[in-house]
């Protein structure tokens, strides 16, 4: 049998009850693992329990189909109110690494949208966007607005994307402090 991959830790196991609205909890303590979370009956709720605050902010990642992602925070967590919460490097990684695959054709993009405008979306990503906290990730229906069960693909991307042995381009840090850091992404 082979050694569980880092995208079995993100999957619901035959023994356990099927989440009623599964979501990507992306812990900011870099030694916390990626994984799903049940947020129940009350999305809104539910992901306000999982990151432990009252107001929610969300950033967005459109993509092909109907469903964007919202990348849900602690408004309290955001740059602008920094307060004691702590960088979440690996979110904000999968968020600049989802705008370069959506360059690149790798993950689906918004249809009819110019690559010239993918990259643009992905250096403001780069340069502008940080997320700090522990960041949960939906789906979101573009028709209704509602939010939706995290996708599948967004599922297996994150476990690739942040895995660390599997790290294959290296970029500079979007920490700002001139380290370096390897996001992988095929």
């Amino acid at each position: 049998m082979s050694s569980p991959t880092p995208l079995d830790a993100m999957r619901w196991t035959p023994d356990t009850d099927q989440p009623r609205f599964p979501a990507l909890l992306i812990p900011a303590d870099p030694t916390a693992t990626v994984h799903l979370v049940d947020l129940g009956d009350n999305a809104h709720a539910g992901a306000r329990k999982v990151i432990g605050c009252d107001l929610i902010e969300k950033v967005t990642v459109e993509q092909a189909g109907l469903i964007s992602l919202d990348f849900l925070l602690d408004e309290e967590g955001s740059p602008e109110c920094l307060s004691d919460a702590v960088f979440n490097r690996r979110a904000t990684i999968l968020g600049y690494a989802l705008r370069l695959a959506q360059m690149t054709g790798e993950y689906p993009a918004p249809p009819d949208v110019d690559k010239r405008d993918l990259a643009m979306a992905a250096a403001v990503w780069k340069r502008h966007v940080r997320l700090y906290g522990p960041i949960v990730i939906l789906g979101a229906d573009e028709r209704t607005g509602d939010w939706v069960p995290v996708p599948e693909r967004l599922v297996e991307f994150a476990a690739e994307a942040l895995a660390p042995e599997r790290a294959v381009r290296e970029v500079r840090s979007v920490s700002g402090r001139g380290r370096r850091f390897r996001v992988g992404f095929r």
